[in-house]
């Protein structure tokens, strides 16, 4: 299969070659590599589709050697030897030049006399007019070129919109606290709204999952959202990734170049996560991306426009950075305009057994084992840490403890990361120093020494040095279990 096709640019083809038989007063015609006409005027007109394999012996002979051939004398010519109309060919004169991409011969233009004196013009001034046709297979290159450039672009695009995992909407992202319920009421509220969002926050409290919600939850969600780490990015390609860049731009460039990312999201979200880390001379750029939605690929003059919805995030004080020459003030306050902060795990203890359970459920699925139940102690040592690195830190926690299972049916302390268990010593020291526990403790313990009817109470109390109503008190406040 050919890569640069004639055949896809027919219609342009087409009228070109009725343009230049209107100026020149003779016919011309047009073949791909495969001896397909692609374009004819005068007499060859009829003949548009049709191939040519087992004739047009020149044509043939132009494609294998990627040279001009002038013919003054058609089916005498020694390339003519083998052609059906040998010896008795209506054409008086051809002129035939490659249209040549990359070094590929794709197919031919030929100017072509069927009378004397078309014949006669054309030898009169065969130079001007070979020229002229060399820089119409050039103009027919370039169209066939630019054409192949579009069709990969929108296979890209397509390709980034296939890609894009299963859609995320706000009930989908599991979390009851307030604090989480207050962020889902304003991202559904601004959905729809063109300004740009800045997500602030720890690393790994689920950044990109929030952009990814508010992508799908507005009107772009049919469109690409394209997700771009500025941190993981080398800075010498970063600016080519973003804006893409044309043919030949740099060494070691693509001989087609390459659509940014910008291009790619065109009518959808782009979300630029660690902004903090972009360089300073790229931020420049991006700052006039954002003011005249307008991208310029590396090594191009060709402005590109496009129709996108910013997002960006990251885990720095951007106002400390300012401050330190780091971080532009200017494209602070345009990324700026709708600042939402996602609190860490730690600050939402509530969700965190929730979010557990879905884990374990996700993991458990993927390896194929049967769900677990889960001690209390391995419950009290999740809501205990403090997850630094937040969700994602307990994700990792969670397909840790699903590989360490072996068969097990329940989840104990001995499958958890030593982590976690060395948090746990120092949660449970704590606990030893409260006097609220230790009062607790020593309740249960004269309890179970003196016995839990009246009188026993009596005996417990009295060794405690209290009344018998405080101990009751007391048993009611820890909320002791009493047989």
């Amino acid at each position: 299969m050919l890569k640069y096709s004639l055949m896809d640019i027919k219609e342009y083809v087409l009228k070109l070659a009725e343009l230049i038989a209107e100026v020149i007063r003779v016919d011309v015609e047009i073949v791909d590599k495969s001896l397909t006409r692609i374009a004819g005027t005068g007499r060859y007109g009829s003949f548009i589709g049709k191939s040519f394999e087992g004739e047009s012996f020149i044509y043939k002979r132009v494609i294998e050697s990627g040279r001009k051939l002038v013919v003054e004398n058609p089916g005498f010519h020694r390339f003519c030897a083998d052609c059906r109309m040998k010896h008795s060919c209506a054409e008086k004169f051809e002129c035939c030049t490659p249209v040549i991409i990359e070094k590929e011969v794709v197919g031919v233009i030929a100017l072509i006399c069927f009378t004397d004196e078309q014949k006669k013009i054309i030898l009169a001034k065969l130079k001007e007019y070979s020229d002229f046709l060399d820089k119409m297979a050039e103009l027919i290159a370039s169209k066939a070129k630019e054409n192949y450039e579009e069709l990969q672009k929108e296979k890209i695009i397509a390709q980034s919109k296939a890609e894009t995992i299963n859609e995320i909407t706000l009930n989908s992202i599991i979390g009851e606290d307030n604090k989480i319920k207050e962020l889902k009421s304003k991202l559904i509220n601004i959905a729809d709204s063109y300004a740009n969002i800045l997500f602030t926050g720890e690393s790994g409290c689920g950044k990109e999952l929030f952009a990814r919600a508010v992508h799908y939850e507005s009107r772009r969600r049919n469109f690409p959202f394209i997700a771009v780490n500025c941190g993981a990015i080398p800075e010498a390609l970063l600016e080519s990734e973003l804006f893409g860049y044309a043919a030949g731009a740099f060494t070691g460039a693509s001989r087609t170049g390459k659509i940014g990312k910008f291009e790619l999201a065109n009518k959808g979200t782009i979300f630029l996560d660690e902004i903090g880390d972009m360089p300073v001379q790229l931020q420049v750029k991006l700052l006039r991306v954002l003011q005249d939605r307008i991208v310029i690929p590396v090594g191009s003059n060709k402005p590109v426009r496009v129709d996108v919805r910013v997002i960006t995030a990251t885990n720095k004080n951007l106002d400390e950075l300012i401050k330190t020459g780091s971080f532009r003030e200017d494209l602070y306050y345009r990324i700026n305009v709708i600042p939402l902060e996602i609190p860490p795990l730690r600050d939402r203890k509530g969700d965190i057994v929730l979010i557990f359970k879905y884990l374990l459920y996700k993991y458990c699925s993927k390896y194929k084992i049967e769900i677990p139940q889960v001690s209390s102690e391995v419950i009290r040592c999740f809501q205990s840490y403090s997850w630094f690195g937040n969700v994602r830190e307990l994700e990792n926690t969670v397909e840790y403890v699903i590989n360490m299972l072996e068969g097990e049916k329940i989840v104990k302390l001995n499958h958890l990361p030593c982590k976690l268990l060395e948090n746990k010593s120092s949660y449970m020291e704590e606990q030893e120093l409260n006097l609220e526990m230790i009062e607790r403790k020593t309740i249960i313990r004269a309890l179970k020494k003196y016995g839990t009817n009246t009188e026993d109470k009596r005996h417990a109390a009295k060794a405690l040095g209290i009344s018998l109503a405080s101990l009751y008190r007391k048993i009611n406040n820890y909320r002791i279990a009493v047989e």
